[in-house]
Formats: structure tokens, sequence, C-alpha cells
């Protein structure tokens, strides 16, 4: 469409703030921030407190874990936090790690092992921080809804449905001792919400190309992560015009590109061992109709999670329509996505 974009709506934002809370995790520091359920929006002693424990176990009704894109962090949702906050969840959101303000270790001989980066071990690192977070806030059958961006919607749908799994079991264990639902000590996915779910990112899984193509992406990613050719790629994009280019393609209000967003992308791109999970992160993840399956109704067992799926239509890199898993077609593979 060519008619003009409706005026932007009046959020209030936090200020941005680059090191919140910390939450070690296999010996790295993993950066979060965490906003009460009404909490005033904008107020700068709001932005970084600890977790506060929650007498006699009660919390909040929902409880929302905001999950960034690839390259981002959790200054991203600096409007969002006071919203969700203000209309009575607790939120946190969470920087990957290697991305952010998190620790960035160089993982590359890990790479096909357990700890490379990869959407499974970004998944992992939310369902521990899910459960930590649960733990310190007096346990219980705490309520959780994943919110994820872009490469953050397959990171939310993975740990979604281990968190699910996990809760199955506990459940089960507690109708094996005949304990009460209350008993149950373990946090539930309420639900999913994916913004432009980046099934795009899993365009290098050589698989699903036809046997010719396999090659080159096979060639591709060889000369990406095992020559100086990705290193040189990451350096040449490390500059303002460049963020700003590729920000101009998808910001759809090229008011919101400002030289503060701009610099809390390039800031986390200059620290040590930032090239390896930019070169490395992302390469391929799971499908997403695979991963929405296991959030299905089990016969007996734990309900469908819901999903809600939010698209842009004008995003250029994960379109709805476009691609071989368009997010039109998440309702074939799931029975409750809205």
């Amino acid at each position: 469409t060519t008619a003009p974009l409706p005026p932007p709506p009046q959020l209030q934002s936090l200020p941005i703030v680059r090191r919140h809370c910390a939450f070690e995790w296999r010996g790295h520091n993993v950066n979060y921030i965490f906003i009460p359920a009404g909490a005033p929006g904008g107020d700068a002693e709001v932005a970084v407190p600890t977790v506060p424990p929650v007498a006699g176990g009660a919390v909040a009704m929902t409880t929302m874990l905001l999950i960034h894109g690839f390259g981002a962090s959790v200054n991203h949702w600096r409007s969002n936090l006071p919203h969700f906050a203000g209309v009575g969840c607790d939120v946190f959101a969470v920087d990957l790690l290697g991305f952010g303000a998190s620790d960035k270790p160089d993982l590359r001989g890990e790479m096909g092992k357990e700890g490379g980066y990869s959407i499974e071990f970004w998944g992992e690192l939310v369902v521990d921080f899910v459960e930590e977070m649960t733990r310190k806030r007096g346990g219980g059958e705490t309520q959780w809804v994943l919110v994820g961006n872009s490469i953050g919607s397959l990171v939310a749908l993975v740990a979604a449905a281990e968190l699910r799994a996990r809760h199955a079991k506990a459940v089960a264990a507690a109708a094996v001792w005949d304990l009460s639902p209350a008993a149950v000590d373990a946090p539930k996915v309420g639900g999913v919400a994916l913004m432009n779910c980046a099934a795009g990112l899993t365009f290098l899984r050589p698989e699903d190309f036809s046997p010719p193509l396999r090659v080159l992406v096979r060639l591709y990613r060889f000369l990406l992560t095992k020559t100086p050719l990705g290193a040189a790629i990451f350096a040449n994009f490390r500059s303002p015009g460049n963020v700003r280019s590729v920000l101009g393609q998808v910001y759809a209000r090229g008011d919101r590109v400002t030289e503060e967003l701009v610099e809390m992308l390039l800031e986390p791109g200059s620290e040590e061992g930032a090239e390896a999970v930019f070169v490395f992160g992302g390469l391929d993840g799971p499908r997403p109709n695979e991963v929405l399956a296991r959030l299905e109704k089990e016969e007996g067992g734990e309900p469908a999670v819901p999903v809600l799926a939010v698209w842009g239509e004008a995003d250029p890199w994960t379109p709805l329509r476009g691609g071989k898993y368009p997010g039109d077609r998440y309702g074939e593979w799931h029975s409750d996505v809205k």
C-alpha cells in the first residue's frame, strides 16, 4: 500500500541502560531486566531492580519474558516493558548469551556440540532462566508467557516446548504421589507470542535445498565459518553507515532509526567475542513446523500451548507469506494459533 502510515503510538520508554541485572549461566554472565507489575514506566529506579522474593509464594497472574532478535538486546523492548508492567504483568527481558551486555564467549571450538551458539543453545538458556527466576520468586506453578522477535521467536518456541515437557513430568510425579496440583513446583507456559518469527534464518540448512544448491550452501558455510571471510564480512558491516542502511530496510518508520538505536547495536559488536556469535549464531535452526508440533495437545496430558503470531507485512526479511516456512501456514502446524 502507498497510504501514509498512521502516527506512532505514544508509549512511555525506559531510558537506555546498558547493564541491568546479572544471571550466571554455565560460568558466564547473562544480562536481564525485570519490571514488576504496576511499576511506573520510565522510572530509572525501576530499570535495574533485583528479583524480589514474593511473600507466600504468590506471584503476578502472568509473568512475561521478552526475547530479542539477532544482534539486538533488552533495550529494544524499552517501550514494551513499562506497557506490559502497567497492565499487570511481571516482565523480564534477557540478553541472549553473545548479545547485548551479556558475555560473549568464543564457542567456535564447540560448534556441533552442546554449548555452541544455536537456537537450541539459547533455548536451554531461556529454560534455565525461567526456572531460576521462578525459584527466586518463591517457586510454585508460575505461569509464563514467552515473547520472541525474529530468532527470539524460534528460541521462545524451543524453550516453551522443553518447559512444557518438564511441567508435564512434574504433574505426573505429583499424581503418582497423590499430591495436590498446588504441589507442582514447575513453571508453566501459558502461551507464546511470535513477532516476525525468523523462519528465514533457517535458510542455510543444506537439506532444505535441491542437490545442486546444497553444494553451494555448504561451500558458503565453509567459507563463512572456516576462513577469514566471516571476520572480514563482520568487520566491514560494523560501521554506523552500514548499520543505518540495514535498519532502513526493516524499519517502516524512518524516524525510528535514530543515532541512539545505531549506537545501541554497534556497541556490543565492538566487544571481544562478538565476531564469533555474529558469524556462527543462527546459521540454521529448528523448523517452525517441528517445534510447533511439540506444543500441540497431548492425549490425556498437557493442553495445546496457545500461540500468537504477529507480523509486520512490510518486513522484507521474514515475510508473512514467503519462504519455505511462511507464517500464514502456522495454523496448519498447530491447532491453537492466532
